[in-house]
């Protein structure tokens, strides 16, 4: 019922009037007179107290009534309204009503609220705290308010019932459930947690993405923790998780190592700050890859700080670098330099970009202090100790040694399946590498380390150079064979092509051979400032300088392959292709002294003439040196009488060689009848330093024992022996013979490797030789251009001239004979398949190939005894580096039967190109664990490795054993 009411200042004060008031206008001190509609009957039934299943019915109830009669019956509308009246009388202005107040101030609405575990909250609340009913609300507010089982009306709308959500609504209801109520707000806000339906999540975002604009979106994300990020999943369809800021979330981690190495970065110590990764959760849903990457720019991948901590860690985790760990580190070094290129955002392939100068500085500015950087002697070093980068293996063989070299370990990467395509499938086998080694060199570039072959100086130096026909006609023998090879295969058609480009015709025209005495190169390596350089000497066999001059050591001539294996630096610049060549030359050799073979190979090999207009690569004809008449020494007699006067010394001046003191005897052995007094000449030789000659000696004249002379120095034998002792020697009394005259051509070399091209030397007499013609015969017709050979006397060693024609036969000189089994090195008979033998590809064959092809041999005899018929043989077989280096103390894990004793035999292959006993490179592992496993470890020895014709295997069992028998000896080489 209507009801006039007078209040007092006070009294307004308290009403629910209180906010109006101040629009009426009312006098300070002034009552005010309202004609109001109080129904105190709806504020009693709204706040009576009842049982609760009694009070949720009453209230139902009274809330159906009200909207029942709303509008129509009783009409409770009309009462919603009450007048101001001013002091005569008159209506001022319309207010609520005190029905009205009650209606929306009361909490009286049975409200609820979905849970995850099925029974529904319920409470009472104010009319404009619940919404009403509606898939759209319920769609994007989900679990998280209270609703009103009600539809919507104008009673609805009349007592501030919520029906619909805006964008800023949402936004504020996204604020409320991210951020802790009671975070200080003069610092960042922290992300609260947060439970909710998966669908729920994805709508939320789904509706912002749609309804609001960019800078709207950034404003929100960058100034709180709007990010969820899933931490668990409650069930298929609930999950719960937390709030983040934009900045510490990524979109995916592709290298998996922040999950790799939880166990890490999840410690209460840790100072790795883990990336918050979003495509876990929200790469299924759809359009969430576009709101985060392209709408919010989120980092497709963990920064660069949390990786290089990552790095850090992984790195101090492993005191010494384990194969597992270099391959994961491999990874970071690789992430780290995409991370400095720059790219648009988004893990879309493209293009290839610059680096950003600004981020390759933070970058090594972080790494500059910490040991994350593993070398070849198993641990890790920083910046400030100078690693290297070891690109080519020859060098380091050199330099290995030295302990300022701090080569990098960096293994080839790892083979992993293929990851899923979109339909979920991956194809059958498809492996790709683990990461991509471009990018690995590019972030150790970025971090300033230098390449070893950079850090050197290289000098090639010879002694005794002089021309090499016989290898400038091997070369131009070969050459043609290489032009048409690489002619004709479409592989290599385009380093044919480049080969015409640089002119390679003419090159080989103007390519000059010789041969040396001694060939070497200087290594210099470039140390950091204050250390003494270090120096290298490396004997080589043969070398290409400068793509002019071949040079090969003379001792090494016949070695065709060696030659090969220096020519095709000159065709091919790439490693793939110097492969094939020298498996082409290492064939052709072989077949060219046999014209029916040769020409079964070419076939073979679809080697085939060449077009009639492609221009020959042809290497010269060896030109013929001739030898001047004036220079080469006329012919003498072949005796000497002791009366002879002394030859008179040369008109041209030039001077001769003299020797001093005079050499000794050749039959001087110390028991020989009819030896001439020499006392003087022995007493000069037990002199030192020797006494200079006398002043009337004539340089060029050397007087024999019992007065008689030559001309002429005798060479030293090439073994170092004296002459006499390289042939038998004749009896005492028989006439002193000259050999005939040879062409200058065949002279023997000296042992410098110089042939004496102004001066021919004499050469030795053979026991069967004819006596020389006399003085007064023509000589030959070649005679003017040969040299006669040295006079010996003949002499026979104490005994018989039966004994001293018969020469001894040759004493081996190895280890003594009681000793050789003493080793327990026991020969394997290998009926086993071989590998194919193995080209050499360097000059020194690469220690790790030769590894592997011992181990191919190994595996290839382990398994055929396997698949024997023998009573003994294993069950089972495991090649440990099949795949790679797996890092063991062994190669070979062999299983034998439930009987046999012991049941699993450890092998460890050593493979070496040599054919007799060498030095065994045994690691602390390998060692430990041989002594460990005594009986159960057995070393295989793999001589001339590569060799499928000459291979042989021997065994060692129990390495333990032997080394405390000491019939086996361990050396540190230092």
């Amino acid at each position: 019922c209507k009801e006039r009411r007078t209040l007092t200042s006070e009294e307004l004060a308290s009403s629910p009037w209180l906010a109006e008031s101040a629009a009426w206008h009312q006098s300070p001190g002034e009552a005010c007179v309202l004609d109001d509609y109080l129904c105190e009957e709806f504020y009693s039934l709204a706040t009576a107290q009842l049982p609760g299943s009694l009070l949720q019915q009453q209230r139902m109830e009274l809330l159906a009534l009200l909207e029942k009669h709303w509008e129509t019956g009783h009409c409770y509308s009309q009462y919603l309204t009450a007048q101001v009246i001013d002091h005569d009388g008159r209506v001022v202005r319309n207010t609520r009503s005190s029905f009205h107040h009650f209606l929306c101030c009361l909490e009286w609405i049975p409200a609820h609220r979905p849970t995850r575990e099925g029974p529904q909250e319920r409470k009472f609340l104010r009319p404009d705290s619940v919404y009403v009913t509606s898939p759209e609300v319920t769609k994007l507010l989900g679990t998280h308010v209270f609703y009103v089982d009600t539809d919507s009306s104008q009673f609805s709308r009349d007592l501030g019932m919520r029906e619909t959500i805006s964008v800023e609504v949402l936004i504020q209801y996204l604020k409320e459930w991210c951020v802790h109520p009671e975070d200080n707000q003069e610092q960042e806000a922290e992300g609260a947690c947060f439970t909710s339906t998966i669908q729920h999540i994805h709508d939320v975002y789904n509706y912002l993405h749609t309804n609001c604009s960019q800078s709207s979106l950034k404003e929100l994300f960058q100034h709180t923790p709007a990010v969820f990020v899933e931490t668990k999943r409650v069930s298929e369809t609930w999950c719960s998780g937390r709030f983040h800021h934009l900045k510490e979330v990524c979109w995916s981690d592709t290298t998996s190592m922040f999950q790799r190495y939880r166990w890490l970065t999840q410690r209460a110590d840790s100072p790795v700050q883990e990336p918050r990764v979003l495509a876990p959760f929200y790469s299924q849903l759809d359009g969430m890859w576009d709101f985060f990457i392209r709408l919010l720019n989120v980092d497709s991948c963990p920064n660069m700080k949390q990786y290089v901590s990552l790095l850090e860690l992984v790195c101090s985790s492993s005191p010494m670098p384990t194969a597992e760990v270099l391959q994961d580190v491999s990874i970071l070094y690789a992430r780290l330099a995409q991370r400095c290129k720059c790219q648009v955002p988004g893990d879309q392939a493209g293009p290839p970009h610059k680096l950003n100068p600004s981020f390759c500085s933070t970058l090594k500015g972080m790494v500059s202090d910490m040991r994350v950087f593993p070398i070849k002697s198993n641990t890790w070093v920083k910046l400030a100790n100078k690693p290297m980068i070891g690109d080519d293996k020859e060098l380091e063989k050199i330099f290995k040694s030295h302990q300022m070299v701090c080569l990098l370990n960096l293994p080839p990467p790892e083979k992993k399946p293929a990851p899923k395509s979109k339909t979920g499938n991956a194809a059958a086998g498809d492996m790709i590498p683990a990461f991509n080694e471009k990018d690995r060199l590019l972030f150790l570039d970025i971090c300033g380390i230098r390449r070893l072959s950079s850090c050197i100086r290289s000098e090639p130096l010879t002694e005794s150079l002089r021309p090499c026909p016989t290898m400038q006609r091997m070369v131009r023998s070969v050459v043609p064979y290489i032009q048409r090879f690489l002619y004709h295969h479409d592989e290599l058609a385009q380093v044919y092509s480049e080969l015409a480009d640089r002119k390679i015709a003419e090159k080989i025209k103007r390519l000059s051979f010789a041969q040396v005495g001694k060939l070497y190169i200087r290594y210099q390596l470039d140390v950091s400032d204050g250390e003494d350089e270090v120096v290298e000497l490396q004997d080589v066999i043969c070398l290409l300088k400068d793509e002019k001059e071949l040079y090969i050591q003379k001792d090494h001539l016949p070695g065709k392959l060696e030659i090969c294996s220096e020519l095709v630096k000159l065709f091919c610049t790439e490693s793939s292709h110097r492969k094939e060549l020298k498996h082409f030359l290492s064939s052709l050799i072989n077949s060219l002294d046999d014209p029916k073979a040769l020409k079964r190979f070419l076939t073979k090999e679809d080697v085939r003439e060449l077009p009639d207009g492609e221009e020959r690569w042809e290497v010269p004809e060896p030109a013929t040196q001739e030898i001047p008449l004036d220079r080469v020494p006329k012919s003498f007699s072949s005796t000497c009488s002791p009366d002879e006067a002394p030859r008179p010394a040369q008109t041209d001046g030039e001077p001769t060689l003299g020797c001093w003191p005079p050499r000794a005897p050749l039959m001087n052995t110390g028991g020989r009848a009819g030896q001439g007094n020499n006392s003087a000449v022995e007493a000069a030789l037990k002199m030192w330093p020797p006494p200079p000659a006398p002043k009337d000696k004539e340089p060029e004249r050397d007087v024999l024992p019992g007065g008689r002379s030559h001309e002429g120095v005798q060479p030293p034998n090439s073994s170092g022996r004296p002459a006499e002792l390289a042939r038998p020697l004749s009896h005492p009394g028989q006439p002193v013979s000259i050999s005939s005259p040879r062409p200058a051509e065949s002279r023997p070399q000296s042992e410098g490797g110089q042939e004496g091209l102004a001066a021919p030397r004499p050469a030795q007499t053979l026991p069967s030789a004819q006596p020389a013609e006399a003085p007064g015969d023509q000589p030959t017709p070649n005679s003017t251009l040969a040299v006669p050979d040295a006079v010996v006397a003949s002499a026979t060693f104490q005994g018989t001239a039966a004994a001293a024609e018969t020469p001894r036969p040759p004493l081996n000189l190895d280890f003594p004979r009681w000793n050789k089994d003493q080793s327990g090195l026991e020969d394997m008979e290998l009926t086993c398949q071989r590998p194919t033998t193995m080209v050499p590809l360097d000059e020194q064959m690469d220690l790790i190939a030769i590894g592997e092809w011992g181990e191919q041999l190994v595996n290839s005899f382990l398994c055929d005894w396997r698949d024997s018929s023998d009573p003994g043989r294993p069950t089972h077989v495991l090649w440990c580096n099949q795949s790679g280096e797996s890092g063991q103390p062994y190669d070979f894990k062999v299983t034998f039967g439930a009987e046999a004793t012991p049941p699993v035999l450890f092998i460890e292959v050593k493979s070496t190109v040599k054919k007799e006993r060498s030095f065994i490179h045994l690691s602390a592992n390998e060692l430990d664990f041989a002594l460990k496993e005594k009986e159960r470890y057995h070393i295989f020895r793999v001589y001339s490795a590569g060799d499928a014709q000459n291979v042989r295997l021997c065994r060692i069992r129990n390495l333990a054993q032997h080394l405390h028998t000491k019939h086996l000896a361990l050396y540190l080489f230092v």
